[in-house]
């Protein structure tokens, strides 16, 4: 939560629930997709083998010591093509064809013509 970030003193109460409520249940397996160290905290409050990636294929190595299980994937590519390297090597299944991301459904409704597609990522609140 980026709001915990700018009053971290004001929300230790919302974040002790957090790892309350993580804490209570057991997981099969616990991934985390992006190995940061903001995320490890997450992933640590977890019961469960923890997976990620390892200290070469992480962007913060750092958050590899962290995890039960690592998992090497190729660096520089795209951040999808990681992903589902990534989720493949913990899941086990094999990877087969390029990503569908379902909008195929979206642009059957639309008259053909041009158009744009906007995911808006910042991360600014504003």
């Amino acid at each position: 939560h980026r709001r915990w970030r700018k009053a971290w003193w004001a929300s230790r109460h919302e974040r002790a629930e957090v790892r309350r409520r993580l804490g209570n249940q057991t997981y099969d397996i616990v991934l985390d997709m992006q190995a940061l160290m903001k995320s490890v905290w997450i992933v640590r409050q977890t019961k469960g083998e923890r997976h990620g990636l390892d200290w070469r294929s992480a962007r913060e190595p750092l958050a590899s010591l962290f995890y039960d299980v690592r998992h090497r994937v190729a660096f520089w590519q795209p951040a999808v093509t990681r992903q589902r390297q990534l989720a493949a090597s913990v899941f086990g299944y094999a990877i087969e064809g390029p990503p569908d991301y379902g909008l195929q459904g979206l642009t059957s409704q639309v008259s053909v013509q041009d158009y744009a597609m906007i995911m808006p990522s910042a991360s600014r609140d504003d």
